[in-house]
């Protein structure tokens, strides 16, 4: 896998970018920035392969897969024998095995010096660097998070940090070391995860401890422990931490932001020098029944003054009684089979009544505008426009014109 930067910001660390080289997929390229294709067991929430194929065609080239799924299927993995990707019919995607399920928040007080836990369905599962290595030589990835200790947030202590920096870089040596040894994993790529919490001096250290080691990226976790709850924390918080790390981390590589960020603290990431996201914020806004409608086209007169909007929110909650007898689609002008064909009434229905219809509908319009806003994300970070397409995506610092 190669990573090189075709564009740059004048006045942040922003850049637009290319992967090639991408193995069993070598015919193809991933332009920067983007996101991953969330998945829980191999498949779009709400959405067969079919679906996916037929309504999503910008859809992501690269699927990430939480490695407690396959922990709790491991037995089956390995009698299958062919890997994650041929098990759930995924040959056209990459497969990223990451460590943890970004919608889904974890306890903590379960990671040692021995390895860390995970959570599946069945409850906790334990891993070692040994059956962390099996393991992935049952999925067989194209991507892989090695075995870490991501249990950090704003509350750890310096000692605490310290210890998840120290068992990270341990435990990423000793994934290295077996993953030389593997014949099954000679193609697949490992990533560098980036521990330190909230604190620029361990988040340097961790940053680079890791650039000295053999890794095809970077993962910046331990800022949170995912989740819905991920909400709470603003892109601010972490924003310096982000730049300083990213100011030591080599250009040629590509870096990974995992979790439930909004559009306008992506566009702030990506300010930072971010390079990838997942897509756990539009899974999560339809599991509440909620659809995307904040605005991302840029018109070519758009300027910092005309920007205005009087919609305050990235979504709308069409639970809500006010969408009962409202005909209109979810968002006008969008170009996605739900609101080319359905209604919000039709929508508040389904939500008032449970139906799984509803869960299908969503899914399809949010991951439309969600894959549709990293295009013009992608455009306006080649464009050195991104400030002015994070005014427009925020709707802040600026008024209603005169």
């Amino acid at each position: 896998m190669k990573f090189a930067v075709q564009a740059t910001s004048s006045t942040s660390s922003a850049r637009a970018g290319v992967l090639t080289e991408l193995g069993r997929l070598a015919d193809r390229e991933i332009h920067t920035p983007a996101c991953l294709l969330y998945s829980t067991s191999g498949s779009a929430p709400y959405l067969t392969h079919s679906l996916l194929a037929q309504y999503m065609k910008g859809a992501p080239l690269v699927a990430h897969l939480p490695v407690g799924f396959a922990a709790e299927h491991q037995e089956s993995l390995e009698a299958f024998g062919k890997g994650m990707g041929k098990y759930a019919v995924m040959e056209n995607r990459l497969i990223f095995s990451t460590f943890h399920d970004s919608a889904e928040g974890f306890p903590t007080g379960f990671n040692d010096k021995n390895g860390a836990s995970v959570w599946s369905r069945g409850g906790k599962i334990k891993l070692d660097v040994e059956r962390f290595i099996k393991l992935q030589e049952a999925i067989r990835p194209d991507w892989y998070q090695p075995l870490c200790d991501s249990d950090t947030d704003r509350n750890s202590s310096k000692k605490r940090l310290q210890k998840a920096v120290d068992r990270t870089l341990h435990f990423l040596d000793s994934c290295i070391e077996k993953h030389s040894a593997s014949q099954v994993l000679k193609s697949s790529a490992i990533f560098g995860v980036i521990e330190g919490g909230y604190d620029v001096n361990e988040r340097i250290r961790s940053a680079k401890q890791t650039c000295l080691r053999p890794v095809e990226g970077f993962i910046l976790e331990g800022f949170h422990r995912f989740g819905p709850e991920m909400e709470q924390f603003q892109i601010m918080d972490i924003e310096a931490v982000l730049k300083d790390t990213t100011a030591v981390l080599p250009d040629h590589k590509v870096r990974y932001l995992p979790g439930m960020w909004s559009p306008g603290a992506i566009i702030k990431a990506v300010q930072c020098g971010i390079d990838l996201f997942d897509s756990t914020y539009p899974y999560l806004l339809t599991e509440r029944g909620c659809a995307l409608v904040f605005p991302f086209k840029v018109s070519p007169g758009l300027t910092d003054e005309n920007i205005w909007n009087n919609e305050a929110s990235y979504h709308i909650d069409l639970n809500d009684k006010r969408y009962f007898d409202d005909f209109t689609p979810l968002l006008k002008g969008c170009e996605c089979y739900t609101c080319q064909n359905y209604t919000k009434a039709y929508l508040n229905h389904l939500c008032n009544t449970g139906e799984l219809l509803r869960g299908v509908l969503l899914m399809i319009h949010n991951f439309h505008h969600f894959f549709s806003f990293f295009e013009t994300l992608r455009k306006s970070t080649e464009e050195n426009k991104l400030e002015t397409f994070r005014k427009l995506v925020e709707r802040t610092e600026v008024t209603k014109p005169s």
